[in-house]
């Protein structure tokens, strides 16, 4: 019929379009951050903030995550960065949603990849490691205002 989805995004389209793709993944997000999250201690689990650098997972972690027993998201992205931290310091942070290792290298003492964010079906651009960073150089309380992503 000659006709074609609106081009949204500027990235190579994945085996679903953008529209299609953007609603996969999210449960199986919070499923691999659950698993990772219960091999903690409770003490641990109690200071561990779930860091999301963009709404969307921000938003799978806050509708699945109860069911699999996670606290909500924290995050810098839009809205999320309104609702703030939290009571989390930093001293404990599972990371969603950032693709350039070079920022957890400068930003946390220790960190290591636990997971990843991959579904055969979603945005290839969101395919990322899930990142568990211990002592993020600064306090969140107080690095918070520089956390702030409207785009």
């Amino acid at each position: 019929m000659g006709v074609e989805q609106q081009k949204f995004e500027h990235m190579q389209p994945g085996v679903l379009p953008q529209l299609y793709a953007d609603m996969f993944g999210w449960e199986g997000i919070a499923q691999r951050v659950a698993a990772y999250y219960h091999t903690l201690s409770p003490q641990e689990q109690r200071k561990t903030a779930i860091y999301a650098n963009n709404y969307g997972e921000g938003g799978a972690i806050d509708f699945f995550g109860p069911k699999y027993g996670l606290p909500k998201a924290i995050g810098g992205h839009q809205n999320y960065w309104i609702w703030g931290p939290r009571d989390y310091t930093g001293e404990s942070m599972i990371v969603l949603g950032e693709g350039d290792e070079d920022n957890m290298r400068n930003d946390c003492r220790s960190y290591s990849i636990v997971g990843e964010t991959n579904d055969p079906l979603s945005r290839h651009d969101e395919w990322l490691p899930i990142y568990h960073c211990r002592g993020f150089k600064w306090n969140l309380q107080t690095f918070w205002p520089e956390l702030k992503r409207w785009q």
